[in-house]
């Protein structure tokens, strides 16, 4: 009985892989976990390590501009006056 030449390396590998992808078919798609929550946890202190410099450079941040509708009692507040609130620099995953 003749026998067939052998394969490709280019079938192994496909061949090779519809197997891999058969598996993850049947059992789902392997996540290490304990990789994802070391890879969080340097990037979390990798964010707050630039924040803290941020925040030391430049602790406050423009806000809204506003304008004031009546007198208030403060010293040096007039009716139209425009004001601009300062708000803390703070990371978006901080605020509330």
């Amino acid at each position: 009985m003749p026998t067939f030449p052998p394969l490709p390396d280019w079938v192994q590998l496909e061949h090779q892989v519809a197997h891999l992808l058969q598996k993850q078919e049947e059992h789902g798609w392997y996540f290490d976990e304990r990789a994802a929550y070391e890879l969080e946890s340097a990037l979390r202190g990798e964010l707050e390590e630039a924040t803290e410099i941020l925040r030391r450079k430049y602790g406050f941040v423009a806000g809204t501009v506003f304008t004031l509708s009546e007198i208030t009692g403060h010293k040096g507040m007039y009716k139209d006056a425009q004001l601009q609130n300062l708000n803390n620099l703070t990371p978006p995953h901080e605020t509330t």
